[in-house]
């Protein structure tokens, strides 16, 4: 009996009635996003990414998800290109996972021999036996190569799972991948264009079983860790008030003042902030209200990523597009909290509609894909947390108020 290792195809964050084609079939509907205009390049949308006008920034993420054929590869492509701030690429990667999710995975297409022990076969082993007709591995791997490593990654059969099936899926169909085999006793590199599951045999395709989410979230981060990283690591001094810019590019930091900004807030002094690199860059502080504790991140023009945090007890407050220097007096402080108070609410709207618009397709397609179950949790995890920071952020607006009608 052999084993099938040709990979599945990634379940959609979103199906339609139609359903998701190839590159440049029908697409997922994200909830009335503008159409993408004719003619507008994909290095137009990066540009608009990183527009001084968050409406527009939004514009252009809204067009990206509508743009049809869009690779992961082109993305990645495009997050290489230099001097891209840290939102930019926080947004693209994000695009980058969406896509990810709702187009087909690559595929090598071919069958390994099943370890028996009467036959002598080393259970460590990768050992070809057949190569999928339709793939264009057909031309390059022969019966009986030993797969040995992907893209410079050894792979053994005991870890088929955990190496080799996330590094071929975190690929889209048509890419190339470095395949290390052993043929005829010598140690070869081949170059392996990359098929489709589409292309396959599907009920050979079971015989190995349907990609799981923890395939998913393996070979996306496989994938993650190819991609060009937002944030450097800041380092953690005394805080001041000043607004610094910490790395090349938009990228800026502002760092809370225990005697300042922070004060005014109910920065607990004895909280020490911490700096945060890559997913999450800002300056981190400890805010007190009632028993309860919260983390407020303070960023300049770096927007909030589309990550689904939910600190038990603890939600997370974010502040987006701050620009006041200085903020030392609760008539500041409170200005501020109006603003988040603001941009929170419009938050929870819009991650209403991006649920209800997502399980309306899911209605419509007839079936429930366990991405889109996946995404519809996490979206209800996401609603309740901002409206725990809503909640919390508004609970100390009214303590301001209250306060200064006291002094009345």
């Amino acid at each position: 009996m052999a084993v099938w290792a040709c990979v599945a195809l990634a379940p959609s964050v979103v199906r339609g009635q139609g359903g998701l084609g190839a590159a440049g079939g029908p697409g997922p509907d994200w909830g009335g996003a503008p159409a993408v205009p004719a003619g507008v390049s994909l290095e137009e949308l990066v540009d608009r990414l990183g527009s001084a006008v968050y409406a527009q920034r939004e514009s252009a993420m809204a067009q990206l998800r509508n743009r049809w054929g869009l690779r992961v590869a082109e993305i990645a492509q495009a997050m290489e290109r230099p001097g891209l701030s840290a939102e930019q690429l926080v947004r693209l990667e994000q695009i980058a996972f969406e896509v990810y999710m709702r187009t087909p995975r690559g595929a090598m297409g071919v069958q390994f021999q099943n370890f028996n022990a009467q036959l002598n076969v080393d259970p460590e082993e990768l050992r070809i036996v057949q190569v999928s007709d339709g793939f264009p591995a057909k031309n390059v791997l022969q019966p009986d190569d030993v797969i040995l490593g992907i893209d410079g990654h050894e792979v053994q059969r005991r870890s088929l799972e955990g190496a080799l099936r996330p590094r071929v899926i975190s690929r889209d169909p048509g890419e190339v991948i470095q395949v290390t085999v052993r043929r005829s006793g010598e140690r070869v590199t081949l170059p392996v264009e990359l098929g489709s599951w589409e292309t396959f045999d599907r009920n050979r395709a079971l015989a190995s079983g349907p990609l799981s989410d923890q395939d998913l979230a393996q070979g996306w981060q496989v994938r993650r860790e190819g991609l060009p990283q937002a944030g450097v690591q800041l380092p953690v001094g005394e805080l001041d008030s000043e607004l610094a810019s910490r790395s090349p590019g938009r990228q800026i930091s502002r760092e809370l003042a225990a005697g300042g900004f922070g004060k005014a807030l109910g920065v607990d002094a004895g909280g020490e902030p911490s700096s945060k690199a890559g997913e999450r860059t800002g300056m981190e502080g400890q805010l007190r209200w009632g028993q309860g504790r919260a983390a407020v991140v303070v960023r300049g023009q770096i927007d909030i990523r589309d990550q689904f945090w939910r600190n038990r007890g603890q939600p997370r407050n974010f502040i987006r597009d701050l620009e006041d220097p200085g903020l030392t007096d609760p008539a500041s402080a409170k200005g501020v909290l109006m603003r988040l108070k603001n941009q929170l609410s419009e938050l929870v709207a819009e991650r209403r509609d991006v649920w209800q618009n997502l399980n309306n397709s899911v209605l419509a397609g007839g079936a429930t894909t366990e991405a889109s179950k996946r995404l519809l949790s996490r979206l209800d995890e996401e609603i309740m947390s901002l409206r725990t920071e809503l909640a919390v952020v508004d609970a100390r607006l009214r303590q301001i108020i209250e306060a200064e009608g006291d002094k009345r």
